[in-house]
């Protein structure tokens, strides 16, 4: 198929550190974890870390200005309350 191209600008630069930034983060999270004794293998724990990333992410986006589906959706809802 050949070589990926990358693509470059601003907005796309920001999804990138938006990303790493997000995992970095959640790596810090599980690691603590970890040392404090939580089983993160545990099924509960796994889905419940789930929301943590994804609410991370809406974090993380938001601070880089990155459009979030889920930042909108809550945005939406706050809207009708």
């Amino acid at each position: 198929m050949g070589d990926i191209l990358e693509f470059t600008g601003e907005y796309h630069t920001r999804i990138k550190k938006s990303q790493e930034c997000s995992e970095a983060l959640a790596n810090k999270i599980l690691e603590h974890a970890e040392n404090v004794g939580m089983d993160t293998n545990d099924q509960q724990f796994v889905y419940d870390f789930a929301w943590v990333v994804k609410f991370l992410g809406v974090l993380v986006d938001n601070d880089l200005g990155v459009a979030n589906p889920l930042s909108k959706r809550m945005e939406t809802m706050k809207e009708k309350l």
